[in-house]
């Protein structure tokens, strides 16, 4: 028997839908992209894993999921994966992601993020230099960004990674 509430599981759904919408008019990605990313939102929120969304109008309008990453080199600090990120096609552009993205980052008391993502939407923001690898081998480690909230946290970290869960998935990468 499912032990979550029917209003967790209309969250859940809400949330699904909110990314099937988003990323199926993203040029980049398309509707068979969408439901990937959407199967990995309501898989990563199953884990446990960290979840953050605002809501406008009575309706949740962006969300975020985060995952810790270990640096095996200084695993004594505290760093997250945000991935993945969406705002609905209508909220978008008006600083709701970045609103989330701050949300996120004070109630997580993180050292650094990171996110392999799109330079256009994460290069200003992520824009740590840093020697850390990604968690699973890439095409696109020019697009593998960081953050530190503690300032000087990843200067002179020469780390690889580590993440578990869904997003460990080679195929994300």
């Amino acid at each position: 028997m499912d032990s979550r509430s029917s209003s967790d599981r209309a969250l859940i759904e809400e949330i699904r839908t909110l990314h099937l919408e988003a990323f199926s008019r993203e040029p980049l990605y398309g509707p068979d992209e969408a439901r990937s990313i959407a199967d990995l939102a309501e898989t990563l929120i199953q884990e446990g894993r960290p979840s953050f969304t605002l809501e406008r109008d009575g309706a949740v309008v962006a969300h975020a999921c985060y995952t810790p990453l270990t640096l095996i080199a200084a695993p004594q600090l505290k760093t997250f994966v945000m991935a993945p990120l969406a705002v609905l096609p209508a909220w978008q552009r008006q600083g709701l992601a970045s609103e989330l993205m701050n949300r996120a980052e004070e109630a997580l008391e993180a050292d650094a993020m990171f996110v392999l993502g799109n330079p256009l939407h994460y290069a200003r923001r992520f824009s740590t230099p840093h020697q850390v690898s990604t968690p699973q081998p890439t095409e696109h480690g020019d697009c593998w960004f960081a953050r530190a909230l503690t300032p000087g946290v990843l200067k002179g970290v020469r780390s690889g990674s580590r993440i578990e869960g869904a997003l460990n998935n080679p195929e994300l990468w």
